[in-house]
């Protein structure tokens, strides 16, 4: 026999999200950089603080870089399952010291249940910082 109370829960609607996270530098990157983001079995690369260049316009439309070299952000839909993620950052120039294999943990910002408490999807928003710039 079915509860009252699951008989009277609103049925679940069929809205979709994606999960989205947020990555700060301890400091601001001031020159052109490549950088190449691994989370799990998924790879983004992408050309930061460099707006004309040839290889931005390459940039994953899941990827963007912040402006004034600040951090990024990617948004997907497997990053629900992300804890953390590995970044190597290369100046463009090859004079600059940025940071290579640096693991970076992320943590929950916020949640997102667009159809309801006990509904799918559930989406999260994480965040994490680059200390080692």
């Amino acid at each position: 026999m079915l509860s009252a109370c699951i008989l009277n829960e609103p049925p679940c609607g069929d809205e979709v999200c994606v999960s989205r996270v947020e990555i700060s530098h301890a400091r601001a990157v001031s020159v052109p950089y490549d950088i190449v983001v691994n989370v799990g079995e998924f790879t983004y690369s992408a050309r930061c603080n460099d707006p004309d260049a040839l290889e931005t316009t390459k940039n994953s439309q899941a990827f963007t870089c912040q402006r004034g070299g600040l951090g990024f952000t990617l948004e997907a839909e497997h990053l629900v399952t992300a804890y953390f993620l590995t970044v190597n950052m290369q100046a463009v120039n090859g004079d600059d010291e940025l940071p290579q294999h640096v693991t970076v943990d992320l943590t929950v910002a916020e949640h997102l249940q667009p159809n309801g408490p006990n509904c799918d999807p559930t989406c999260y928003s994480r965040t994490g910082v680059v200390h080692e710039l």
